[in-house]
Order: C-alpha cells, then structure tokens, then sequence
C-alpha cells in the first residue's frame, strides 16, 4: 500500500505526463491542496484555469464549479473528480416540471402519497451559456437573466394508478433469478375526491389521500418459509410402444420439468414442449391421423400431458383448456386423460393456489411420473370418480382382396369400443369426510371397427 507522500509524487507525475491543472477549492483536505496548481474560491479557479497553459483540466470541487471552468475555457478538456458531487443551493434551479405522480410508502397503511403537478421553466441553454461566460469574463456579480417558456406538468393519473394497484399479488417465484420476490397490495380510494385534494394543494406539494390497503395473502418472508415444501399430487403411467414413441415421451416430460407457476399463471402444454418435429428432437411414432393408426412426429406426447393431467385434477388445481383422447387410452383411467397436438387442441391449466407451483418429472424403467410441488395449506385430497354411462360396439368389416389367398384373412385395423365417460372430483379432509363433489367432464371416446381383408374366391 502506498503512503501518502508517494500518492502525491505519482499524482504530480501524472499530471504532467497527462497535460492536467489540478483546481481544488479551498474546502478540500490538505493532501490535495498540496498537489493543486491552484487553489482559492470557485469563480477565482475558474479564472485560474482560463490563463492556465494545460490543455486539461482537473476540478476538485462539486460541479457547478466545473461548469463554470468549461464556461471560460470552452476549448479544454473538464474533470470532475467526483461525478456525483453537487451542491444543494444550485440543485434548487426549477427546470423542469414536476409532473404529477402516486405512490406508496412503506408502512403507511391508511393512504398513499401524491406530488401535485408544478409548472417548470424551459430555458435556451446556448443563449444562458453565453450570457454567464460574458459575465464572468467581466467579472460582473449582476444577477444574468435568461428568457424562459413554461413547461406545463402532467396532472395526477388516478386511472393508471387504480389499475396498477386493483388486486393484492402475493409474493412471487422469479426462476430466472431464483429468488423469491416481493407482492402487491391493492389500493382503494375515491378518485373524484383525491382529485379535489390536489386542487386544494400547492403546486410542488405532497399530500396524503386517504385510502384503504390490503396486505396480499402470502408475503415474501412467508412464501421464503414453504416454497415448494409440499407434494401436491403425484401420477406414474407405464410407457410401451415403438421405441420412437417411448423417446417421445421421454422427451416431452424433459421439456416441462422444472416449470414454474406464480399465483394465477397458466400452464399451456403445447408451449411448454414446443413444435413436435425432427429439429426439435421428437420422432416419428404412431398416432392417429383420421382414425387411422400412422407414423407422426411427436406421436405418445400426449401420454405426458395425460400423466400432468391427472396430477393436476389430483391437486385441485384449476383446469382451463381439455380434450379426450378419440380413443379410450390404455395407460389412464378413462376420463383423466388430455390430447395435445401442435397448435390445437391444448391442454391448458391454472395455478389457482396462493402460492408458487413447480413441475417436476421423473423417468424409471419406463415410468413416467410427473409431480407437483406447491404448498398445502390444509390436509385435504382428491380422488377423481369415473362413471360410463354409454357403451359403443364396434363392427368387423370385410374386404375383399386379391392379394391374399381365396378364403385367408388378414386384420388391417384393430377394433376399440367407444365409450362415455362422466367425471367428479370429489375433495375429502383428512378425516376422510366428503367437503365437495364436483362434475368435471364427459368424455366421449369413439368406437373404431375391425377391418378384415379376406382373399376372394376363385371363379
């Protein structure tokens, strides 16, 4: 570490290597007096550095006192050694208008504060730059007026305010950042009066207007004690099929974990996976194009949005977007399943919670489970109760082919049953008592015929 003497012996270094002219008023510390070319009063150091031979100079005040340097000496080069020094009394200048404005401050819970519009003064910069090099170059200590226009300020925008301020947030889970973040709260007041008290208020002055503040539900220093703490609904279904069809899902559960839901965001399946083609990773795997089982990219994704689908009725979570598979599913219970494909149709839900949720999935021997983690709040369950109430047959149909023997068969398409399926989700407390049953969908699933091609008969 350098002493002092040796500061100052590589600050006169400096300054001459760098063509500098140190000015320090007459307030700054000794050290700095002793390596100043000059030193004294603003308006005199001002002159000091007008006559100075340095092309550079280096002001060691606050910054009027720099201005006024550049004022004299428009050619040379003005440091300030303190870019945020100023001084109170030159700050007072009212150039600009106050517009009106709104806000809260913390702890206040009976009103929030309001800055009353003020009028401000436009000024022709040029012309006042002019006027006061002039006179310092005299000497003068003359008052230097300068023609101003009158800015008008904006009035209080109540509206904008309200609208900002309509609901209490509860605090929230920023993922980007990891970190949790502060809420809302919701602000109600009477404009029409709040309008009234600024009329009544001085120009520039803060008032207070009376108004009523709700405290959002769940605070940061609350929501930091329990985020994600809980599991609030967990669904494993057992993945088969073509081994496209099983990186498909895998994928697609890849692709949703770790997803993070505030209170009241919503979940979109088809956004959260992405377009379900080759660029993306997904590959061709059956599915069912027109009641006909081909190969399609992406095909099995929707026995993750199924799984996610099921957590989330399991969870009590709001469901905003869904639709039945066309065909019974193999790996669900029937009416708890959701199809997905690119654009439509989606599977859509809410966070309908207090507090933050998150997405997480697993992959174990070919099980894909996905969980929700949240906050529970009371010891409460769902069980979701599936009745059919309509039974479709379906019927073997034949063709007729000449490229089979007369009399052989061959199955070109397998047959499914259709059915009808009602839903409830029944919420029960931990004692196993019923709190609520509620209707949730039909689920209309379609019956498929068998086809049988069948050799025709030799004349």
């Amino acid at each position: 570490m350098m002493t002092t003497r040796q500061l100052q012996d590589e600050i006169l270094r400096l300054k001459k290597e760098k063509d500098i002219c140190i000015l320090a008023h007459a307030y700054q510390s000794h050290e700095i007096l002793e390596v100043a070319d000059y030193t004294g009063d603003s308006y005199g150091l001002s002159q000091q550095a007008a006559k100075a031979p340095q092309k550079n100079v280096l002001m060691c005040g606050v910054r009027f006192m720099a201005e006024t340097v550049k004022i004299l000496s428009p050619e040379k080069t003005v440091y300030l050694s303190n870019s945020g020094a100023g001084c109170p009394m030159a700050e007072q200048l009212d150039v600009a208008a106050i517009d009106g404005a709104c806000r809260l401050e913390q702890g206040k819970e009976d009103g929030f504060l309001v800055t009353v519009p003020k009028n401000g003064r436009k000024i022709d910069l040029p012309l006042l730059t002019d006027a006061l090099r002039a006179a310092l170059a005299a000497g003068t200590l003359e008052p230097v007026t300068c023609a101003y226009e009158v800015v008008e300020a904006k009035p209080v925008d109540f509206d904008a305010f309200a609208e900002t301020y309509a609901t209490a947030k509860n605090a929230s889970y920023n993922a980007a950042a990891d970190q949790v973040e502060e809420g809302t709260v919701q602000v109600t007041f009477d404009a029409d009066a709040a309008q009234k008290l600024v009329a009544q208020a001085q120009p520039g002055q803060e008032i207070t207007v009376p108004a009523q503040i709700q405290q959002p539900k769940v605070s940061k220093e609350a929501l930091e004690k329990v985020l994600f703490r809980d599991v609030l609904a967990s669904c494993t279904t057992y993945v088969s099929g073509a081994w496209g069809r099983i990186q498909n899902v895998r994928k697609a559960a890849q692709n949703i974990s770790g997803t993070v839901l505030n209170c009241g965001d919503q979940f979109s399946y088809n956004d959260a996976i992405g377009p379900t083609t080759a660029d993306y990773g997904f590959y061709a795997a059956p599915g069912y194009v027109g009641g006909k089982t081909v190969d399609v990219y992406g095909g099995g994704v929707c026995q993750v949005s199924s799984t996610l689908y099921y957590a989330t009725l399991k969870a009590n979570l709001e469901i905003v977007m869904r639709y039945c598979h066309q065909y019974a599913p193999g790996y669900i219970k029937w009416g708890c399943d959701a199809t997905v494909y690119d654009g439509f149709p989606d599977f859509i839900f809410a966070n309908n919670t207090d507090y933050p949720i998150k997405i997480v999935t697993y992959w174990n021997n070919n099980n894909v489970t996905v969980e929700i983690l949240g906050t529970k709040v009371d010891d409460s369950y769902v069980e979701m109760v599936s009745e059919t109430v309509d039974v479709i047959p379906w019927e073997t149909v034949y063709e007729e082919t000449d490229e089979l023997a007369p009399g052989e068969k061959q199955e070109i398409q397998t047959p499914y049953t259709g059915y009808v399926v009602q839903t409830w989700r029944n919420v029960y407390a931990g004692d196993g008592s019923l709190l609520s049953s509620t209707f949730e969908a039909t689920s209309n699933y379609e019956s498929r015929d068998q086809i049988i091609r069948i050799g025709k008969a030799k004349p």
